[in-house]
């Protein structure tokens, strides 16, 4: 997976990259990541799996860690797994409309 790999370099690489560098790059793919998902058509989230979206948040909070603190980063993956949630719920298709009720 793409954003894995390139989180799991940034990691690797913190302690060697200028601190606003990083901060920037991460609040970036914050915002590229969770603007993707939510910017998702109906058809496209219909192929969109829990699992995928759940692993991508999870890699996102981890990153966010390091940048923010741990209850920053929490409400702020919190705030996305509600709007994917709503977004899902407002789904025509019953398994995301499912889907989205379990996000809650």
């Amino acid at each position: 997976d793409y954003v894995s790999a390139m989180v799991d370099i940034f990691i690797q690489l913190r302690d060697y990259i200028i601190e606003s560098v990083l901060n920037q790059f991460i609040e970036d793919l914050r915002q590229s990541c969770l603007s993707l998902i939510l910017s998702l058509t109906d058809d496209e989230l219909r192929y969109a799996r829990k699992e995928d979206i759940e692993s991508l948040t999870k890699q996102i909070e981890h990153v966010l860690t390091i940048s923010h603190s741990s209850l920053e980063a929490t409400r702020v993956i919190e705030q996305f797994a509600l709007d994917v949630a709503l977004k899902c719920f407002r789904s025509p298709y019953l398994d995301k409309r499912i889907n989205g009720l379990t996000y809650i």
